[in-house]
C-alpha cells in the first residue's frame, strides 16, 4: 500500500503543483479584494464561502487529472509495478479526494484566523460540513469512474446522476435540514465510506481489457439500463405530477424510452443480422 501511496503522488506530482499553485493564485486573490474592500481588520466574513469555493476547484482538478489517467491508461502501466486496483483504489481517494478537502480546510482556517479570528469558528464549521457533502459527491463520482469505461461516457454518465439526483437529493437535504449538523456530518461521510467501499470491491473485479467497454462489469449491465429507465421516469413523473393521468402516464415514457435505448445500445452492442432464404 505505501509503495501505491508513493508511486501515484510522484506520477501525480507535477499536477499536484499545479492545483497547489492555482490554490495559492486564488488564495491571493480572495485575500486582496478583502483587505481592498474592507481593510485589514473589517468585515472579512467566513460567509464569503472561500473554503468551498477551494475545494470545489481542488477536486474538479483532481476529477480532470483521474480522466487524463484513463487517456494515458497509466492503470495498466501501475499495474505491472505490483500496484493491485484496490491499492490503485484507495491511492487516488487519499491523493485527489482526502488531500485536497483537509488542504483546502487548513488554507481557508489559516487565512480566517489571521485576518478574522472572530469567524474562525464559523468558517470551521462551513469547511467541514461543506467538505461532507464534497465526499460523498466524490464517492458517487469514484463509482461512476469505476463501472463506465471510456470517458465521454464517464463525464455523461455523471451529468446524467447529477440531473437526476437533484430532486432527491434536494428532498434528503431538507428533512436533514432539522438534524443536528453533527448527524448530517455523520450521515454524509458514512454514506460517502460505503459507497468508496462498493467502488473498491469493484474496481478490484474489473480486468484491464475492459476499458472501453461501456459498462466495464457485465453483472452491472442490465442494472444500469433499468437504472437509467427508472431514474429518468421518476423524474419526469416529478416534474408532472399535478397533471398526471393514465394517458399522461403512457405519454411521458417516451423521453425515458429513448435515453434507456440509448444506453442499451452503447451497453449491449447490439447488431442487426439478416438473412436471406434461397
Amino acid at each position: 500500500m505505501r509503495q501505491a501511496m508513493i508511486l501515484y503522488m510522484k506520477i501525480k506530482k507535477n499536477q499536484l503543483i499545479l492545483a497547489l499553485s492555482l490554490g495559492v493564485l486564488l488564495t491571493v486573490i480572495q485575500v486582496g479584494s478583502s483587505i481592498w474592500q474592507y481593510g485589514l481588520h473589517g468585515n472579512f466574513s467566513a460567509e464569503k464561502g472561500f473554503g468551498p469555493v477551494l475545494i470545489g476547484v481542488w477536486l474538479f482538478i483532481a476529477a480532470i487529472s483521474l480522466l487524463n489517467d484513463q487517456s494515458r491508461r497509466l492503470d495498466l502501466w501501475l499495474f505491472t509495478q505490483n500496484i493491485s486496483r484496490g491499492q490503485l483504489f484507495i491511492a487516488r481517494i487519499f491523493w485527489l479526494v482526502i488531500v485536497p478537502i483537509v488542504a483546502a480546510i487548513v488554507v481557508d482556517g489559516a487565512i480566517v484566523g489571521i485576518f478574522h479570528p472572530t469567524d474562525f469558528g464559523q468558517a470551521l464549521n462551513l469547511d467541514i460540513m461543506t467538505s461532507a457533502h464534497f465526499f460523498f459527491i466524490a464517492s458517487v463520482m469514484a463509482g461512476i469512474y469505476t463501472i463506465i469505461g471510456p470517458n465521454w461516457m464517464k463525464i455523461a454518465g455523471a451529468m446524467f446522476v447529477g440531473l437526476v439526483a437533484i430532486q432527491p437529493l434536494t428532498l434528503i437535504y431538507r428533512l436533514l435540514e432539522d438534524s443536528k449538523q453533527p448527524i448530517q456530518f455523520m450521515i454524509l461521510i458514512l454514506a460517502g465510506l460505503l459507497l468508496f467501499a462498493v467502488g473498491y470491491y469493484l474496481s478490484t473485479k474489473i480486468s484491464g481489457d475492459s476499458i472501453d467497454e461501456a459498462v466495464r462489469l457485465r453483472i452491472l449491465r442490465w442494472p444500469v439500463v433499468i437504472f437509467v429507465f427508472v431514474t429518468s421516469y421518476a423524474v419526469v413523473l416529478a416534474n408532472n405530477s399535478e397533471t398526471l393521468s393514465a394517458v399522461k402516464l403512457f405519454d411521458l415514457l417516451l423521453t425515458p424510452a429513448i435515453l434507456t435505448g440509448v444506453t442499451f445500445t452503447f451497453v449491449f452492442k447490439p447488431t442487426l443480422k439478416v438473412t436471406w432464404d434461397k
